[in-house]
């Protein structure tokens, strides 16, 4: 039988491969599973780390981004962008994706965190927007302001780019304020991927981890004290008005895979991945990525 094993070190700033190979390599990948028996497929994601720190993350590489955009006034206002395959301006008509970081929504974690996943996505030929906000802790920042930043800086984005098939991706506290903005028809989303989100911030406020009193703390305080907000916030009673697909790990030690959840959802929950792996562009949780927006863009 004829097998391959995909190497995700070999994708990289220095990849061998050709960057138009790339994608199609990722999903002959995902094609190939479903014929080679379970062991072999077990031993090529084997391959794969999981379970990756937010230390690993942070000690990844990237490529420098293309340009940078503001929407508003705050230091923290900002857009890095970087065009698809490393080119040296955005092509107006190609797909792009805004990505929305997360971090509990805290002001200690901002953007640099997703760039090497941004640059990752850039090299499979994608434009890439990753937005900074406002955050718990800032001016400005907190409920509804970091959502208004959001929803502005995508705004920003869609006014530069007006024919640009633009999908918003968050990760964790980034992918419950990407859901709230796949609820807004003007800025024409063409989809949302909700990676390891918040989706019910009101049950998700009342628990003692550390994110969890972050979200009471974005929030303003406990859903008893806040109720109106929490209604407001909460992304499980909303309709978001394009296709919306929420990708998880059953081994999340951040966001428990009972937050995986939305009426209109296509859902995936891995086996073996963790919070971080979705920000981790050389784990099974990146192929899982670009196998969804395959479908989106096939």
């Amino acid at each position: 039988m004829l097998f391959f094993i995909w190497n995700p070190k070999n994708v990289t700033k220095h990849n061998c491969f050709s960057r138009s190979f790339q994608l199609p390599f990722y999903m002959l990948l995902i094609a190939i599973s479903s014929f080679v028996n379970a062991e072999e497929l077990t031993t090529a994601k084997n391959e794969m780390p999981n379970q990756v720190s937010f230390s690993e993350v942070l000690a990844l590489t990237h490529n420098d981004m293309t340009t940078k955009l503001t929407y508003g006034d705050d230091e923290n206002q900002f857009i890095e962008v970087w065009a698809a395959n490393e080119r040296n301006k955005v092509e107006p008509a190609s797909a792009g994706i805004v990505l929305i970081h997360g971090g509990c929504w805290m002001s200690e974690y901002g953007v640099d965190h997703v760039r090497p996943l941004a640059s990752a996505l850039s090299d499979q030929s994608y434009n890439v927007f990753a937005i900074e906000y406002r955050r718990t802790g800032q001016p400005g920042g907190g409920w509804p302001g970091s959502l208004n930043d959001a929803r502005e800086a995508i705004k920003t984005i869609r006014e530069a780019y007006p024919k640009m098939a633009l999908s918003a991706i968050g990760h964790s506290a980034g992918g419950h304020l990407a859901m709230l903005t796949g609820t807004d028809p003007t800025l024409r989303l063409t989809s949302v991927i909700a990676l390891a989100p918040i989706t019910d911030i009101a049950t998700y406020a009342k628990g003692e981890s550390g994110c969890q009193k972050a979200a009471a703390a974005f929030m303003g305080g406990k859903p008893e004290s806040n109720q109106q907000a929490y209604a407001l916030a909460n992304t499980l009673d909303k309709r978001i008005v394009v296709p919306l697909y929420i990708l998880g790990g059953k081994t999340d030690k951040i966001v428990p895979v009972e937050q995986i959840k939305h009426n209109q959802a296509r859902r995936f929950i891995g086996e073996n991945i963790g919070h971080f792996d979705w920000v981790h562009p050389q784990t099974e949780a990146f192929v899982h990525i670009m196998n969804t927006l395959g479908r989106l863009y096939e």
